[in-house]
């Protein structure tokens, strides 16, 4: 069968599934005699195969026609084994994107498929030798060590936020959400929960260079799997869930004295997923239990950004190392809808809520190009490039607050044009932040 090219012509591969080796023997036998039937058919022959050997042993046959099994293969192995739908993305579907797994396809040149598309995904530029260059080559590890951040607020006032709620601080801000943006909030969060969830995606305050290195990273990797038990749970499994979510965070919460820097980010982002699962998808209210892990998120929010929030770099109008700012950019976003989260709790449960204050100066969420890059080369170009156009710094999160009495008009108008431009670029994440503010505080 091996040695038979008119296999090729003859044999459309449909779905692979699981036989036993007696059966794909049986299989194999029958495989080789419709072939000699077939080799003088105009029609071609459909053919069902399982183990590995005979994958490999149909594939050897088609080694002749590489390209027509190339475009006949829709979906990526993972996904045709999951029989998931797959986006066929470039480089790698989102579905293996997100479980930072190897995307192949049936049929691709082995030295090459982990980095490149399927063939027929690439038809209309496969004319552009940058493309094919650019498409085989291979994703660099990121290297999280080493990263030159820095911390330029007070981050005991993240630590000690819920004691605003019994003692508030002179020169606080009371802020009152409206109904439908206490909604709103919640809408948004809750996709983020069933995102992480489906497995398709991640919620926008991870970072894609995070993904790359989930292994090394368990807090963040038992979430992402633990996750998809919060989709669609069993009757009557929801209560076993709770207790090992709630189990997980207090793992967490106990061993955040052992994290790195990038290990504290991810169990900062675990923990915060955890909660937004209990309260949205699993039914546990703003109780006390809820009131208590948010009180262990902020602590671990304020060892997370004590690491550092922005770089050293942002604050010296230079270009930081991608990393960095993966990392400083991550983190913020992940503060920010801790912030939103904590809001919701404290609305529900008919209490005060408080303008982040201590967040003043933080830049606001980056743009679309920035946060989505997927190779260092386009990052550092977009970064250079939106380092230009904002001459007299990024727009900061207090800017998209509301306007005190005493800013002169030349001022307010300033600040708008400053968030005009910010909202050009801006990507959904930060798109609904502005959505929020704007709302809330009329700005």
């Amino acid at each position: 069968m091996r040695g038979n090219s008119s296999i090729s012509s003859h044999v459309h591969i449909f779905t692979f599934l699981t036989f036993s080796e007696q059966k794909t023997c049986l299989l194999e036998s029958r495989l080789s005699t419709f072939t000699k039937d077939t080799a003088s058919s105009s029609n071609p022959l459909l053919i069902i195969v399982g183990s590995e050997a005979t994958r490999a042993a149909t594939q050897a046959g088609m080694k002749g026609s590489s390209r027509y099994s190339r475009s006949r293969q829709k979906v990526c192995e993972n996904c045709s084994t999951a029989k998931a739908k797959c986006d066929r993305g470039q480089g790698k579907c989102s579905r293996c994107a997100a479980r930072g797994i190897r995307c192949t396809y049936p049929g691709a040149d082995t030295s090459t498929q982990s980095s490149e598309a399927p063939e027929d995904q690439d038809a209309a530029g496969s004319d552009s030798p940058d493309r094919h260059r650019s498409a085989r080559r291979p994703r660099e590890t990121p290297d999280f060590a080493h990263l030159r951040l820095c911390c330029p607020i007070n981050v005991d006032d993240i630590q000690n936020r819920w004691l605003n709620l019994f003692v508030p601080m002179p020169g606080q801000q009371p802020k009152q959400y409206p109904a439908a943006i206490t909604l709103f909030i919640s809408r948004v969060l809750k996709s983020y929960v069933a995102a992480a969830s489906r497995g398709r995606t991640v919620p926008p305050f991870i970072h894609l260079l995070q993904m790359r290195v989930l292994a090394s990273v368990p807090p963040l990797s038992i979430c992402l799997s633990l996750m998809r038990m919060c989709e669609q749970p069993a009757p009557g499994s929801e209560g076993v869930i709770v207790d090992l979510l709630r189990r997980e965070m207090a793992t967490i919460y106990a061993n955040r004295s052992g994290y790195d820097h990038t290990a504290m980010l991810a169990a900062f982002q675990a923990f915060l997923l955890y909660a937004m699962s209990l309260f949205f998808t699993l039914a546990q209210g703003p109780d006390a239990g809820m009131r208590e892990a948010m009180m262990h998120l902020q602590d671990l929010a304020a060892m997370s950004c004590r690491h550092g929030l922005v770089c050293a770099e942002e604050q010296q109008r230079a270009r930081p190392k991608w990393e960095a700012w993966a990392v400083a950019e991550a983190k913020r976003r992940t503060l920010f809808t801790m912030y939103l989260f904590d809001s919701v709790l404290s609305s529900l449960d008919g209490l005060p809520t408080f303008l982040g204050t201590e967040l003043a100066g933080l830049p606001a969420p980056a743009s679309r190009v920035l946060w989505q890059a997927e190779e260092r080369g386009a990052w550092e170009s977009s970064y250079s490039l939106d380092l230009a156009g904002w001459s007299a710094g990024r727009l900061r999160i207090d800017e998209l607050w509301p306007v005190s009495s005493d800013m002169g008009q030349a001022a307010v108008l300033e600040r708008c044009n400053r968030v005009d431009r910010w909202l050009e670029d801006v990507d959904e994440y930060g798109t609904m932040l502005y959505a929020v503010t704007s709302c809330t505080h009329g700005t």
